[in-house]
């Protein structure tokens, strides 16, 4: 199949987990399991993290099952399920004990209907019935698999019954199967080279330090260490410089690691260890005392090219402040007048939402109504093949067919829209918010990109974006009105709620409403079977958009994608900000307030 490399996830999890996983994958690589092996890494893995395995969308991207909307966090590996409580002090849980052994001290963990996560405890006690007898038993610390086994449940356990399914979330066995080092920080990250020159007189030492950092060699430091007594003559010369290796090494938690020893040690003297060690300390505080001079020197030499640089202006807009519309069906603007287009300096087409066979006909409906010159086509953050759509064919028979005004939302879109023949020569492109101009370092790599204009981030603050309008006024677009995607999903989320696809024909799920755990209400929105989650207000600063004027805001821009908007809604709408109504209850995400 060509596989060169595999991803391995390993966020937030254990060290543990980690040598699990990989034993196993490198185990499958080898094809070196033994007869059984495989089965008890996966119950190791299970034990140790788990949900429900899948294969995801390797096979089928309409794959169902894929989520679990009922329990979350770990699960475990299942090793039997409840026969029966037994009362008493404390009730007692038992089981036929199936899979693997368990060991006191193990964890166990129970699915309840009534509860979002498993109800767990530790095994504190094991008592194992011998086959056909209930009565007679005998403690154990390990119960072997096929033996009906007691275990007793905390004072505060919740209603368990007959039937329900049993895991070991936490297994010693698991625990003593792997073994991983201990690695110190220190040694594992990055370490500028360091040489000495020592130079060895009997009235005095004098150490050159040379520091060399991943780009470029510093300047020489010197330090003088004057001798209240002169040195004398070593009894064996020849050991001093191994000496003063091993204690010029000795740089600890530094950011320096030592590189190379000279001596100039003409008279072949003797200096005492303490010596050097106190001399390596002076030449590692002058080192250390250089390089923060030249990593300050460096950053506020890259502030100030920041604030030296002055991008090229752009051609002022007849009306300020200018707007753009940004849609992904057409038919949401029909009730725009001829007054309402004449005020638009362009009109974006997202084609997310449009089946390729309908877009010639929504260009032309656009095209007819502003022009080519005020349409632009916006490429989605996502771009990869979804169902039948070839995004980078689609790029280039668009653009072979006249289109030259494009939004993207990712940088990999500016090398297809280069492979279709596009450059800032011939063609107008402008960033999204997802490419996150929050400083002035990202808006002029952007710009030497050759794009035209740039997005503010929603995610940003007021003051970020002052900051940012005081230098770029004409190159950047407010977003004034937005539903802004929350999360973007290959799982749909009627399949999860369901547990299957009923398939695309069959299918009738445009969108849910959805509520988190902090009472915020979503929206789940079925796009081509992928789920996108917006929140249930859109962003709007409406009743806000004079203020930013005065923070020298020229363009602003209304969204009107995701969400199933009706012609009527989107008209009031566009009213509402063109009057800039104030509108006390809208959501303005973090704008307006300091995280």
């Amino acid at each position: 199949a060509g596989l060169a490399s595999l991803k391995i996830e390993g966020r937030k999890k254990s060290p543990l987990y980690v040598a699990a996983v990989t034993n196993y994958y490198r185990k499958l690589l080898d094809k070196s399991f033994a007869a059984g092996e495989r089965e008890e890494c996966e119950r190791h893995l299970k034990s140790i993290f788990s949900r429900p395995w899948s294969k995801l969308f390797l096979q089928t991207p309409n794959a169902a099952g894929v989520t679990d909307c009922q329990t979350v966090g770990h699960r475990g590996a299942a090793i039997g399920t409840v026969q029966a409580i037994i009362p008493g002090q404390p009730d007692k849980l038992r089981f036929l004990l199936q899979n693997q052994t368990l060991e006191k001290h193990d964890g166990l963990q129970l699915e309840l209907p009534d509860r979002e996560k498993p109800y767990g405890f530790a095994v504190e006690e094991i008592r194992v019935f011998p086959q056909g007898n209930n009565e007679d038993s005998r403690l154990v610390f390990v119960a072997e698999p096929n033996q009906v086994i007691e275990v007793p449940l905390p004072d505060s356990h919740p209603t368990l019954k007959p039937g329900q399914e049993i895991y070991c979330s936490s297994s010693q066995a698991a625990k003593r199967a792997y073994r991983w080092p201990s690695v110190r920080p220190a040694l594992t990250r990055y370490r500028h080279q360091l040489f000495f020159l020592l130079q060895i007189r009997r009235h005095e030492l004098t150490v050159i330090s040379q520091l060399n950092t991943a780009t470029r060699e510093l300047p020489q430091c010197q330090c003088t260490f004057p001798l209240n007594e002169a040195l004398t003559v070593a009894r064996k010369p020849e050991l001093l410089a191994e000496t003063a290796r091993q204690c010029f090494a000795k740089l600890g938690d530094t950011p320096f690691i030592l590189a190379d020893l000279r001596l100039d040690n003409p008279e072949e003297l003797f200096v005492p260890t303490a010596t050097l060690n106190e001399l390596r300390r002076m030449a590692v505080a002058a080192a250390s005392e250089l390089l923060a001079r030249e990593c300050q020197n460096t950053v506020r030499e890259a502030c100030r090219q920041l604030q030296l640089w002055q991008p090229e202006t752009m051609p002022a807009s007849p009306e300020i402040p200018s707007w753009t519309v940004k849609i992904d069906q057409p038919f949401f603007l029909n009730l725009f007048t001829d007054q309402d287009w004449q005020k638009l300096q362009e009109v974006i087409l997202d084609l997310s939402r449009i089946p390729e066979e309908d877009l010639p006909e929504a260009l032309a409906a656009l095209e007819q109504k502003v022009g080519r010159n005020r349409l632009c086509i916006a490429l989605p953050a996502i771009t990869r093949p979804l169902q039948k759509r070839d995004w980078p064919a689609l790029v280039r028979k668009l653009f072979a067919n006249g289109w030259r005004r494009w939004q993207i939302s990712n940088l990999g879109s500016i090398e297809m829209l280069a492979q279709a023949g596009a450059n800032p020569g011939n063609a107008w492109i402008t960033a999204d918010w997802p490419l996150y101009i929050c400083n002035h370092a990202a808006a002029r790599a952007c710009l030497e990109l050759g794009l035209q204009r740039l997005t503010l981030s929603p995610d940003d603050t007021l003051e970020n974006w002052s900051a940012l309008l005081a230098k770029l006024p004409d190159r950047l677009q407010i977003p004034a009105y937005s539903d802004l995607p929350l999360a973007i999903s290959a799982v749909c989320a009627n399949a999860s709620q369901l547990g299957l696809c009923p398939g695309k024909k069959n299918c009738n799920f445009t969108e849910m409403t959805l509520l988190s755990r902090k009472n915020e209400r979503l929206l789940a929105i079925n796009n081509n079977c992928q789920s996108v989650y917006i929140n249930e207000q859109p962003f709007n600063l409406s009743g806000k958009l004079a203020e930013l004027q005065q923070r020298g805001a020229q363009s602003f821009r209304a969204d009107f994608i995701w969400r199933n908007y009706a012609p009527a809604q989107v008209k009031q709408i566009w009213q509402e900000l063109q009057e800039d109504r104030q509108n006390n209850t809208a959501w303005t995400a973090n704008l307006f307030t300091h995280l």
